[in-house]
């Protein structure tokens, strides 16, 4: 295995999160398709400021995940087989950045690959695809638009 492959098989995945208010305000500086025609080769996900999961650990119905970028550490556990209205769908803590908070995930929902942007260069080996919201009452930072892509794991 040379180093190019070493280091694919070690991403995770990848995350983006940005505020409800700037996803309805149609400020959507992640899409994929804004810069590039469906002919030409998609960028990266790294490459259009998503953060590189750093660690995911299943935990029964759940998955732990890490992720970094830019001194901003993001942590968090959410529900992967089912979404549980009013109940426990995770938690998370993002510490940095803008969007500096600690909540609860209002909803998780499983994706294709073709749904929301989930499509990259990058994309080969990430096989689970989610969109979620969440809420915090601190710093600010009501409800958030997450959106994960993972590397396929048993649990």
């Amino acid at each position: 295995m040379n180093a190019d492959e070493e280091n694919i098989s070690e991403i995770k995945g990848y995350l983006f999160i940005q505020s409800v208010k700037s996803f309805q305000q149609n400020e959507r500086k992640d899409s994929f398709d804004e810069f590039f025609e469906p002919s030409t080769a998609q960028a990266s996900y790294a490459g259009k400021g998503w953060y590189k999961i750093t660690h995911l650990i299943p935990d029964g119905e759940f998955v732990k995940i890490a992720a970094e970028r830019d001194a901003i550490r993001v942590d968090a556990k959410f529900n992967t087989v089912k979404n549980v209205p009013h109940g426990d769908n995770g938690s998370y803590e993002i510490n940095g950045g803008s969007l500096a908070s600690k909540g609860t995930f209002l909803n998780v929902s499983r994706k294709q690959r073709n749904d929301l942007n989930f499509l990259a260069s990058d994309n080969a080996d990430l096989a689970r695809f989610f969109l979620c919201h969440s809420h915090s009452l601190k710093n600010g930072v009501p409800f958030l638009r997450w959106r994960i892509v993972l590397r396929d794991f048993s649990n």
